[in-house]
C-alpha cells in the first residue's frame, strides 16, 4: 500500500519521484493497492493499510522536506525504501539497518523493493532497525528530554549524503 497526496502543479517536482515508485511497482510481482489521490481517506485506515504493507516508500516533498510519512514508517516499524534524503536528521539512517537507500531511479526502487520483498529476515531487520531508530531519537520523550536540554536542532547534523 502506498498512498500519497498529489502536488499541485507548482509543486510537480514532489510527485515525480512517487511516479517513478509507482512505475517501479509496475515491474514487481506483489498485490500492490494505492497511488497518488487528491482525496484523502481516514488516519485509521491510512495507519492500518500501511501497517499490514510489506514495505514501504519515502522519497522527499516538497521544497524537499522529509514530510510526516518517513517519522510515520519509523514510529510502525516498516521495511523502507528510501530515496535520498538532504534534510537534517538526529542521527544517520543507515542503509541496510534502519532503511533500504536507493537512488532516484525507477530500476533502483525496483531493485529495493524486490531485495526487500525477497527475504523476509532482511525485511524484518529493516522493520526492527527503523522502530529502533525511531525509540531512540524520534519518540516524544527523546525530543523533549534533547529540546529541553537545549541539544535539538543545534547539535544534530546528520545530511542525507547518500
Amino acid at each position: 500500500f502506498f498512498r500519497s497526496r498529489r502536488w499541485p502543479p507548482k509543486h510537480e517536482e514532489a510527485n515525480e519521484p512517487r511516479y517513478r515508485f509507482l512505475d517501479a511497482m509496475k515491474g514487481v510481482d506483489v498485490d500492490f493497492e494505492g497511488g497518488l489521490a487528491d482525496d484523502r481517506i481516514t488516519l485509521m485506515d491510512y495507519l492500518e493499510r500501511t501497517r499490514r504493507s510489506a514495505l514501504v516508500f519515502n522519497c522527499p516533498a516538497v521544497h524537499p522536506c522529509l514530510g510526516w510519512k518517513l517519522g510515520e514508517y519509523l514510529a510502525l516499524g516498516k521495511a523502507i525504501v528510501s530515496t535520498p534524503i538532504s534534510r537534517r536528521l538526529p542521527a544517520p539512517l543507515v542503509h541496510g539497518e534502519h532503511v533500504h537507500k536507493v537512488d532516484d531511479t525507477i530500476e533502483a526502487i525496483r531493485e529495493g523493493v524486490e531485495s526487500i520483498l525477497g527475504d523476509d529476515a532482511y525485511r524484518r531487520h529493516l522493520e526492527a532497525g527503523a522502530r529502533r531508530w525511531y525509540e531512540q531519537h524520534l519518540a516524544p520523550d527523546v525530543l523533549t528530554d534533547r529540546l529541553l536540554a537545549g541539544e535539538w536542532p543545534a547539535t544534530a547534523d546528520y545530511r542525507g549524503d547518500w
